[in-house]
């Protein structure tokens, strides 16, 4: 176990690539939010950033990225594996994850 402890050490010291925000707080939702929440969440900031409603050109980035947190939070199996490890695509990681990684190369 020393090794691991080493290695997480190593991954603090460097600093992780991870993004501070996340679908929660895209949609200003505590993480344990039910989907009838996550809908009424969703509604609400879709109002104020939909591209329809606003012009403005980071509204419509602001909107996909809405779009996004409610398709993966609201579908369980994807908001689990989500939960678990982070959203690789958008540069969030969970910090576990490295030893997942550590964990199958013994």
């Amino acid at each position: 176990y020393a090794i691991y402890v080493l290695i997480l050490s190593f991954l603090l010291y460097k600093g992780i690539p991870w993004n501070r925000e996340n679908y929660y707080t895209y949609l200003n939702i505590a993480p344990n939010a039910t989907k009838q929440e996550i809908q009424t969440a969703y509604r609400q900031a879709a109002k104020i950033y939909h591209p329809d409603k606003n012009p403005d050109e980071s509204a419509n980035t602001s909107f996909i990225k809405l779009k996004q947190a409610y398709d993966i939070l609201t579908d369980d199996v994807r908001r689990s594996n989500y939960n678990r490890f982070g959203d690789y695509k958008n540069g969030s990681i969970n910090i576990f994850s490295h030893f997942i990684v550590i964990r199958c190369l013994y």
